[in-house]
């Protein structure tokens, strides 16, 4: 099996709760975690040579994937394990890893920022009362750099077997220009749809959160500084002024009340 060439480059695994769909990494990986059926794998190093044949895992009807214990093939995934899998190889096979804010990298695979924000959104979206949506937030979440970040595109997405509405929540979480700055427009697309408007705030704060956390004193910390003030001059004013169709001004103040606090964080990081 294709899965077994790649069991030297395990790095983290990533728990999804079967009930709840909240991820959690595990800090190790015993061989007894693959028994757990909401186990999957995150790889830090693909061999140079054999991402084609990784990724050709998934676009082959019956191929091996590195998927759950049982070493399904992905269209017999459920759709956030499915949604996991595709982010974890996607954004491996390139190399990615977390940044901080400055673009020094972690030594962390990136799925790691992924989670976190799944983690984030599924939580708010059931204390708000949107606990029907949890599937979608959470597959959305964890797939929302993947355009931005890595070789796939939307059509490879749908021909992976995921749904049209989780594919348009991604799509709405891709800058149209990979490498300029997030726009009034840009946040407004995220607005119009429930999933993608709660995966943008949970995405902010993830960042915010971690970028606060790598300030140093007496430091400029420019680049969480940056971060912060696009987030409040972009994001905080049409985020204030629209929001989904049928979320109130209640449930909307909750979900920025937490960006609000991890902003301000941010901002008195930057600036100690």
């Amino acid at each position: 099996m294709i899965a077994d060439r790649y069991l030297p480059a395990w790095v983290d695994v990533v728990r999804v709760d079967p009930r709840t769909f909240v991820p959690t990494l595990l800090p190790t990986h015993p061989a007894s975690n693959l028994r757990d059926p909401g186990a999957v794998l995150a790889l830090k190093d693909v061999p140079e040579g054999e991402i084609d044949a990784l990724l050709a895992a998934f676009q082959q009807p019956g191929g091996d994937v590195i998927a759950s214990g049982s070493w399904d093939t992905h269209r017999q995934l459920a759709p956030p394990s499915l949604a996991l899998q595709i982010a974890t190889i996607a954004h491996a096979a390139i190399g990615q890893r977390r940044r901080d804010a400055g673009g020094k990298e972690y030594p962390v695979a990136y799925i790691v920022h992924p989670v976190h924000v799944a983690a984030l959104a599924v939580e708010w979206s059931r204390r708000i009362g949107y606990p029907d949506d949890v599937l979608a937030v959470f597959a959305a979440a964890v797939l929302h750099d993947v355009l931005e970040d890595t070789k796939l595109t939307a059509d490879d997405l749908v021909a992976l077997g995921l749904s049209a509405d989780v594919v348009d929540y991604v799509v709405r979480l891709t800058k149209v220009n990979n490498d300029g700055p997030e726009d009034a427009d840009y946040f407004l697309r995220c607005c119009a749809r429930f999933p993608s408007w709660i995966v943008k705030a949970a995405d902010t704060t993830s960042n915010l959160m971690s970028f606060a956390a790598d300030c140093l004193p007496n430091e400029r910390n420019q680049g969480a500084k940056n971060y912060a003030a696009g987030k409040r001059a972009k994001m905080l004013p049409v985020y204030e002024n629209h929001r989904p169709e049928g979320v109130d001004m209640l449930q909307r103040d909750y979900v920025l009340d937490h960006v609000l606090t991890a902003l301000r964080a941010c901002e008195a990081a930057a600036s100690a």
